[in-house]
């Protein structure tokens, strides 16, 4: 059973009270409120733990926080790692200038530089890494020969003569940039220039037909500005020398607008070598 004493100490937390103001002068009652000391308690306590879990917060989440001794901001840390990185530069540089100077005032004065002493110590800051080639470096050289070998092997190659080399036109062709320009009579043969495959047919009432091969070394030819049906089609394979197509008598819509005065017995055919995305000189592969 509960004691009497705990029994009694129990009820002085929830006997009520009441809190009344009256005024002063008149004896008014103003404000009354039933209160117990269980409620003050609750309140009081509530309220304090409230105040302190907002002033937590408050501190930790917001500028405020800079204002407590001993904390660091973060733009305080990002300039102090700031000036480090400077520092140890300045420090780098300074001993450069140092060994300059030095140098400098020996030979001034007529003395014999320190070459084997500079040799074995060797300015600050100065580490083997620094002489070492990068990866990105390494990759770009590999890329590079690598061009250079698969084009100087497609110099070597067997190159053909698409047309008669006495057809070209040079003037024209350095214009271009990307192929080989050729004045054609009627009945001319346009032939291949290397043993590959027809890999696209394009054709429009302005510019005529081309053709596209894939050759074995990962190049491509291009034929440009046909005025007759290809005589192969889209996947067939082509040796070297065989005949794609004839020229056939120019119509109007297929003259060339920047040279009228080409005599209509004649039409511009453009030949072009590509290999890994750029286009070959085609006229030095031809004289090889």
């Amino acid at each position: 059973m509960v004691k009497k004493g705990e029994t009694s100490r129990w009820k002085k937390w929830l006997h009520k009270y009441r809190l009344v103001l009256l005024d002063e002068s008149t004896f008014e009652e103003r404000f009354s409120m039933a209160l117990s000391r269980l409620n003050v308690f609750v309140v009081i306590g509530t309220t304090t733990v409230t105040l302190i879990i907002g002033t937590l917060l408050l501190v930790a989440y917001t500028p405020l926080r800079e204002y407590i001794p001993g904390y660091a901001s973060t733009s305080l840390r990002r300039s102090a790692v700031e000036l480090e990185y400077r520092t140890d530069s300045l420090v780098r540089h300074l001993g450069y200038h140092e060994a300059f100077v030095q140098h400098l005032r020996s030979m001034i004065g007529g003395e014999a530089p320190d070459t084997l002493g500079s040799a074995m110590a060797p300015p600050v800051g100065w580490s083997l890494e620094n002489l070492r080639i990068s990866d990105a470096e390494s990759a770009l050289r590999e890329n590079v020969e690598a061009m250079e070998a698969v084009a100087n092997r497609t110099g070597e190659d067997q190159v053909s003569h698409p047309l008669d080399h006495n057809l070209v036109d040079n003037d024209a062709s350095r214009k271009l940039r990307h192929g080989l320009l050729y004045k054609c009579p009627v009945g001319t043969e346009v032939s291949a220039i290397k043993p590959g495959t027809v890999v696209a047919i394009e054709g429009s009432s302005s510019l005529g037909f081309s053709v596209w091969l894939q050759h074995q070394d990962g190049a491509m030819s291009r034929y440009a500005q046909l005025n007759s049906p290809p005589l192969h089609r889209v996947g067939d394979f082509v040796k070297s020398g065989a005949k794609l197509c004839e020229v056939a008598e120019p119509f109007e819509y297929l003259q060339d607008a920047t040279s009228p005065s080409d005599s209509v017995s004649t039409h511009d055919i453009i030949v072009e070598y590509w290999l890994n995305g750029r286009a070959l000189d085609l006229n030095q592969l031809l004289t090889h």
